[in-house]
């Protein structure tokens, strides 16, 4: 019986004399399977660890940067939210784009400028 034998009680070995305790194979099997958990639950971590630290310093950045944006907008740095800083450039680019779809009912297409993209050079 493997894993599922033990938990349905069913992992008991017959030897000659009727039922036995489980055998130490099976002990063994445990303890693998749980270091093989503490294993792959510690490495998890770590790597959570390693990911929420690379995630802390993105939104310190992404806070300096946000309050490097109100302050060239003319906003106080100290009071003006990342999340109001956004909402200001949502409304803008609401604004931007009624104002050209307004304009394109009047005039036609605004021509866009295509982006120019650079070349790979494969040597064969």
């Amino acid at each position: 019986g493997g894993l599922l034998a033990d938990i349905s009680g069913g992992g008991r070995a017959r030897r000659r004399g009727g039922l036995s305790a489980p055998a130490g194979l099976q002990g063994d099997t445990l303890k693998a399977e749980r270091e093989m958990f503490r294993t792959g639950l510690k490495t998890f971590l770590e790597r959570a660890k390693e990911r929420a630290a690379l995630t802390d310093i993105a939104v310190d950045e992404m806070i300096t940067r946000c309050g490097d944006l109100a302050e060239y907008f003319g906003e106080e740095k100290a009071t003006c939210s990342s999340v109001h800083i956004f909402s200001m450039l949502l409304q803008f680019c609401r604004a931007m784009d009624s104002a050209r779809k307004a304009y394109e009912r009047k005039n036609g297409k605004i021509p866009m400028p295509l982006k120019h993209r650079r070349r790979r050079h494969h040597h064969h």
